[in-house]
Formats: structure tokens, C-alpha cells, sequence
């Protein structure tokens, strides 16, 4: 949780009225979201590093990480390829984000891929079997079966009320 200040917080209000102001300019998003991000970061290095901008060795390993599993999620969602890619025993990758992330490797990179999902069966017009192919899964059922574990609902649910929402 970060504590912002009153010209922070009226900044990110209105960064988030602006995208919901733009939501039929899908285009302009990325670049919005970004500056929230970077506002997000920036009160983050305050608030909880005291302005420290080094990162540790295992804080550089859980950034690379994610970095890799955002570009090779859909592709690779075993562990060990992360590690290898790293230079690491799949292990110690997982000790590392547990330490600094409070998450696993898996969980990460499920994680990962069911943001992605949710993303592309909210705003894509895709039907649940592109989503799944799209994701990497062999077969549709089982993409049905990761999101239902992961996110509480089937796919076909939360497409649903994603749209119910997008037109309301």
C-alpha cells in the first residue's frame, strides 16, 4: 500500500479518470498507464526504500525474472527455464522471489499468464479457445481448468461480466 500525499493522490485520480474518460481510444492506455506507474514507483522508492535507488543482488534477480516470464510466459511456464536463463537452480530462484516477492516462481508465472488471460478475454473480442492457444495451452480445457483454479471462475464467467461491465 503506498501513502500519498494530496498532489499525489489528485495526480493519479485524474490519470485514472483519463483512461476511463479514453476507453474507446485503446491506444492512448499503455501510455497512461505507464505514467501511473512510473508515479507508483517513484512514491514506492520513497516510502519503502528512503530514495535508495540500488537494487540488491536478489531484488536484480526478481526483476530480470519478471521481465523474462512477461516476455516468455507464453511459451515457457516451467520454472526451470527461468532458472536457466538466470543462471540458477530452480530452487534458489523460488527462494529468491519468495524473499522478496512473497511469491513463488510458479505462482509468478501463473500468475502471469492468468493477468494475460484476463486482459485478452476482457478486451480482445477472442473466444476462450484463441485466448487459450494464444497463451501457449495445448487445448482449451485445460486453459479452462488453470483460470478456474487460479481465478475462482470459468473463463466463460468472468468474459461475461467483464463485458457487463465494459458496457455499463
Amino acid at each position: 500500500m503506498l501513502t500519498l500525499d494530496p498532489t499525489e493522490f489528485l495526480e493519479m485520480k485524474h490519470l485514472f479518470e483519463t483512461i476511463r474518460l479514453l476507453k474507446e481510444k485503446p491506444d492512448v492506455a499503455p501510455g497512461i498507464v505507464f505514467s501511473i506507474l512510473k508515479l507508483a514507483q517513484k512514491q514506492y522508492w520513497k516510502q519503502y526504500r528512503h530514495d535508495k535507488k540500488e537494487l540488491s543482488s536478489k531484488e536484480r534477480v526478481a526483476a530480470r525474472f519478471r521481465e523474462l516470464v512477461a516476455k516468455h510466459a507464453t511459451a515457457n511456464k516451467d520454472v526451470s527455464f527461468y532458472a536457466n536463463q538466470l543462471h540458477l537452480t530452480p530452487k534458489y530462484l523460488t527462494e529468491v522471489l519468495l524473499h522478496t516477492t512473497g511469491m513463488s516462481a510458479k505462482k509468478w508465472i501463473d500468475h502471469h499468464v492468468m493477468q494475460e488471460a484476463k486482459y485478452l478475454l476482457a478486451h480482445q473480442g477472442l473466444s476462450i479457445k484463441e485466448v487459450s492457444f494464444q497463451l501457449g495451452y495445448v487445448d482449451a480445457s485445460h486453459f479452462v481448468k488453470s483460470f478456474k483454479k487460479h481465478e475462482g471462475e470459468r473463463p466463460s464467467d468472468f468474459k461475461e461480466r467483464s463485458m457487463n461491465v465494459l458496457l455499463s
